[in-house]
This record gives C-alpha cells, sequence and structure tokens, in this order.
C-alpha cells in the first residue's frame, strides 16, 4: 500500500491530470502472496475507488475479468471475447 501511495504521489507532481483518470491494481503472482497483504491492498484500492484485480497465471486465475476489464477500457471488447 505504502508504495502506491507514494507511485500515485509521484505521478500526481508530474501531473495532476493523471490523478482524474481511471486507475487499476493488478496483484500478480497471488498463488505465492501474502494474503494479508493482498487482503490489505484490496481494502486500500475499494476505499480509493480503484479496480482492483487479483491474478495468477500459474494458477489460471484472475485472467479473463482483467482482460475484459482492459477491453472495456480500450474498446476492443469483441476481440477478447474471441480470445476467451
Amino acid at each position: 500500500v505504502l508504495d502506491l501511495e507514494k507511485i500515485n504521489r509521484e505521478l500526481g507532481l508530474y501531473s495532476p491530470a493523471l490523478m482524474e483518470k481511471p486507475q487499476a491494481v493488478v496483484a500478480s503472482k497471488t498463488d505465492t502472496a501474502d494474503p494479508e497483504k493482498l487482503d490489505k491492498l484490496k481494502a486500500y484500492c475499494d476505499k480509493n475507488n480503484v479496480d482492483f484485480f487479483s491474478i495468477s497465471a500459474v494458477r489460471k486465475k484472475g485472467l479473463g475479468p482483467l482482460l475484459k476489464y482492459m477491453a472495456g477500457k480500450t474498446k476492443i471488447e469483441q476481440k477478447v471475447e474471441d480470445v476467451l
């Protein structure tokens, strides 16, 4: 959470307009992550209206929702549906 806050501070200093854009956080390698830290990160994201995704390539978990989210943000939804 502290790293995310630091990144956001730096982004805001660089360009306040960046802080107005939608933000998403992706926690990867969640199969080996500390569940308590993941819970804190998710709670932080929920509190700050940041979309949160938890993925594990090893377990093939969470990639579908992330791809759909990204497709919706980039308007390529049909191509993602073809992949899934």
